[in-house]
């Protein structure tokens, strides 16, 4: 069988501008180096489940069964995730990242983990049991 040439992606992102993006670039030479922050405690990372460090983030356990959703996004920012995807599969430097899919897993699960410090004192949100579609019912 013969492999399919790559597909070249008309997107086209400098180098070093993609590793600042993805947070693994050097800062400039003219700012001055941070201090290195201290140890984090499992609360602050929310990037690995504490119970079972062989999941990728956003999993409960490896292997988790996953759900298929369909979102719609602005032209811009799929540029931008088309290019920090193929970024991260050209160079490695993005942990955990090989696929669009990883993107948004490790994006909602760190927006998720923030909601829940923020507007839940820190519990999880309970699943609904049924959600909401088209328009609310109006009062009569």
């Amino acid at each position: 069988m013969n492999a399919t040439p790559r597909r070249r992606t008309k997107i086209q992102v400098e180098s070093d501008l993609a590793r600042m993006a993805a947070g693994t670039a050097n800062p400039p030479p003219d700012e001055p180096t941070p201090a290195p922050a201290p140890a984090a405690s499992t609360a602050d990372t929310p990037n690995r489940n504490p119970h079972n460090p062989d999941a990728k983030e956003g999993e409960a356990y490896p292997g988790e069964p996953t759900i298929k959703v369909g979102t719609v996004l602005p032209a811009g920012l799929k540029g931008q995730l088309d290019g920090l995807v193929r970024f991260a599969q050209d160079t490695g430097d993005v942990e955990g990242v090989t696929t669009a899919v990883d993107v948004f897993r490790i994006a909602l699960h760190r927006y998720i983990a923030e909601a829940q410090q923020k507007y839940n004192d820190g519990e999880p949100f309970r699943a609904p049991n049924y959600n909401r579609r088209g328009r609310q019912i109006r009062p009569r």
